[in-house]
């Protein structure tokens, strides 16, 4: 999916072919593998959390690839865009879990490996596939919202342009936000502070709270009533 919608967010060129090849079987292998490995409590479940980072990199390069290749920005699309920079973050964290990962499938049991695996499940969970979810959540549902809208003036139009209703402050609000609660979360968890884990989670709360006000601003638009003079 992300071959698919980061070349729309960002926006960029799509890559296609051979090059798609090497991020799909080295994750596949690494997946089953480790799952193998951890279920048989075999000693190679290093090797394939390593095939796991293999994958991940190879896919990273291909957003290298993306970013080389721009293309011609929408006229209405304001900058910084939060979907990217939700997406830059939640890449972030999918590398600070992955060097987790591979340290854990090679330190031995003890608390300190508690910690870390708490930290571990955050930064992949909640920072790297909730964010993920947030930041593209910001750009599919616009371009519903638009569809519909244009749908109910009969295919004729005119309708606001997609990238003018989203709640801007809120959107930039959220992305603030969150970039605190990711990392004061997985710290708190990490090493049992109380106050961080309560601050973190008012953090992402109020988050939440402010990027559902932002939904209920874009879907108004797919439920509109073309005025009169539209008929």
């Amino acid at each position: 999916m992300a071959y698919r919608l980061l070349p729309m967010v960002l926006p960029a060129a799509m890559p296609g072919g051979s090059r798609l090849w090497p991020s799909a079987v080295l994750l596949q292998t690494g997946v089953t593998g480790l799952f193998v490995t951890l279920l048989w409590r075999g000693p190679l479940a290093w090797i394939f959390a390593l095939t796991i980072v293999g994958g991940l990199a190879a896919f990273l390069s291909q957003v290298v690839w993306m970013l080389r290749r721009p293309r011609p920005r929408p006229p209405k699309l304001r900058t910084p865009d939060p979907a990217v920079l939700h997406a830059g973050a939640s890449l972030v964290w999918l590398a600070v879990a992955s060097a987790l990962g591979v340290w854990l499938t090679l330190a031995a049991p003890s608390s300190v490996t508690l910690r870390v695996a708490m930290a571990y499940g955050v930064f992949g969970l909640v920072g790297f596939l909730a964010q993920m979810v947030v930041g593209m959540e910001g750009r599919l549902l616009p371009i519903f919202a638009w569809y519909w809208a244009y749908a109910n003036t009969g295919y004729q139009g005119p309708v606001p342009s997609q990238h003018e209703m989203p709640w801007r402050r809120g959107q930039e609000l959220v992305f603030v936000l969150w970039l605190f609660g990711v990392p004061a979360l997985a710290g708190g968890l990490a090493f049992d502070a109380i106050p961080l884990v309560s601050a973190a989670a008012w953090c992402l709360f109020i988050a939440a709270l402010v990027d559902t006000v932002n939904v209920i601003r874009i879907l108004r638009y797919a439920f509109l009533a073309p005025s009169p003079s539209r008929l």
